[in-house]
């Protein structure tokens, strides 16, 4: 999620930290949609068939 800028990662058992970042996305709309912007760009980018289909054999080819 860092590398990309399409998400935050929180420590769950810091509730004091992950209520002002949930506070933060639910008052920031802009910011909200900016890092779905990113996300989908990315899944589209890096996360297709196509490119995983090709890193499978690649994994596969290795091994053999």
């Amino acid at each position: 999620l860092k590398k990309y800028s399409c998400g935050v990662i929180v420590d769950v058992k810091n509730s004091k930290l992950f209520s002002k970042t949930l506070l933060n996305l639910i008052e920031n709309s802009r910011n909200r949609e900016e890092m779905g912007k990113r996300g989908r760009e990315t899944v589209l980018k890096c996360f297709t068939w196509e490119k995983t289909s090709r890193d499978i054999e690649k994994v596969l080819r290795e091994i053999r």
